[in-house]
């Protein structure tokens, strides 16, 4: 059984020192780091809620701190938001990759919106009268 823990990682202490276009990106591996040194897990995933609460502010702005719900499973530990059932991202991107190669083995054809117009315009056309010679 997985083991679930709640913390509140403390970020600006990290990401101020850094030049503003790399904050954020030094607040997610400072995330990375924090669950890795508190659950002594060697693989440490991100969900993509959490994720796009750290991006939320853009390069420049990441949150000061936040509250994440850790899952450890074996060697694997996940840092989700509290709130987040469990992410089944990876189901949802093989079903992604899955509807894709489907589509372009020529199974499901998307509907075109192009062929309509044209047909629409046609008609448009026929219905205005010719102007009167003079």
């Amino acid at each position: 059984m997985a083991e679930e823990r709640l913390y509140t990682i403390p970020l600006r202490g990290k990401w101020v020192k850094k030049t503003r276009i790399l904050r954020t990106k030094k607040a997610v591996n400072t995330v990375k780091e924090f669950v890795k040194r508190h659950t002594k897990a060697s693989d440490v995933r991100i969900s993509p809620k959490l994720n796009d609460v750290l991006w939320s502010g853009g390069a420049k702005k990441p949150p000061a701190k936040v509250q994440a719900k850790i899952t450890i499973d074996g060697n694997t530990a996940w840092a989700r938001l509290p709130n987040e059932t469990e992410a089944k991202g990876e189901e949802k991107k093989k079903g992604a990759i899955e509807s894709l190669k489907e589509r372009v083995a020529g199974k499901e054809q998307p509907e075109k919106k192009e062929a309509e117009k044209p047909a629409a315009k046609d008609e448009a056309e026929t219905e205005k009268p010719e102007p009167a010679k003079g």
